[in-house]
């Protein structure tokens, strides 16, 4: 058996890094029409960001947490089951000429504390509920894992963003949540995990400004487009012939015609004039109507 075919039959363990979409055998199939919802489309961006990411997020943490053995997953889920015990920090970015929130995490309590514990190298153990409130520390360690992983994030999905403030909240975002990215560390087998909620991300397309080249070769055309001149054809009369007659045809025969009596001017082969021919003075004039529609 090939190392492909072993490959291909061999599951990923839940600790191997791997991105796991929540539910679905593979990726989603690219979408040749562009017809993806805004919501698949940022899916699409968030997979390609965090497979660029996940190695340094791991390198990070492992320097944070002051551990070798660590093991990073991530994956994306549909539905964000309710928990009240979760801490809320949210993250915001400037795009679209305004500051607005980018990201938000969520942790409970207890898996904060066992990171603390961590950066302090200690280990994390089976940890109580805690009664008491969050310490400094624990906001500070809460927003800089946020800046790590919202930062690398937007980099890649929101180039032009432009990061801010990260800070604790005293409830849930007050955003609509487009995607939720679960996080789970596995070392020494203990596991400690978060949530990664973001809102839409898109930048609006930019105006475009009239540019002066263009405006100055406007008004000028403008400004002659009334002393161009333009050939009008405006046929008097048709008639049928035999074509035995046309073929005996000489220089100096004469033909009969009758004037049409409604006829159309055309400028080039565009119908513009309807109308009709006229005599005045002595002369064939064509008589018009009006423009045609």
């Amino acid at each position: 058996m090939s190392n492909k075919q072993r490959a291909a039959k061999t599951p990923c363990a839940p600790g191997s890094g791997k991105i796991h979409p929540a539910g679905e055998g593979g990726f989603p199939p690219y979408d040749f029409l562009q017809q993806e919802s805004p919501r698949e489309q940022q899916r699409e961006r968030l997979l390609q960001a965090i497979e660029e990411c996940r190695d340094g997020w791991r390198r990070r943490l492992e320097a944070m947490l002051y551990r070798s053995d660590l093991s990073l997953s991530c994956r994306l889920q549909e539905l964000l089951e309710h928990n009240t015990d979760r801490l809320h920090f949210v993250m915001e970015h400037q795009w679209n000429g305004r500051l607005q929130p980018s990201a938000a995490l969520q942790i409970e309590h207890g898996a904060l504390y066992g990171l603390a514990e961590m950066t302090f190298g200690g280990q994390p153990g089976e940890t109580p509920a805690l009664l008491r409130s969050v310490s400094e520390t624990e906001r500070r360690l809460a927003s800089s894992l946020l800046l790590m992983l919202a930062d690398g994030l937007m980099a890649r999905i929101l180039p032009e963003a432009v990061s801010g403030h990260a800070g604790m909240q005293a409830g849930a975002p007050d955003f609509i949540p487009q995607t939720h990215l679960a996080f789970e560390i596995s070392f020494a087998g203990q596991q400690l995990s978060w949530m990664l909620v973001l809102p839409a991300l898109t930048a609006e397309e930019p105006e475009a400004l009239p540019d002066p080249a263009i405006e100055g070769l406007s008004a000028a055309l403008n400004a002659r487009l009334p002393r161009l001149t333009t050939r009008l054809s405006v046929p008097l009369a048709s008639f049928e012939l035999p074509l035995g007659d046309v073929s005996g045809l000489r220089e100096g025969d004469v033909l009969p015609i009758n004037l049409l009596q409604e006829v159309v001017a055309r400028a080039g082969e565009q119908p513009l004039l309807k109308g009709r021919v006229a005599e005045r003075d002595g002369r064939l004039v064509f008589a018009s109507h009006g423009f045609i529609d």
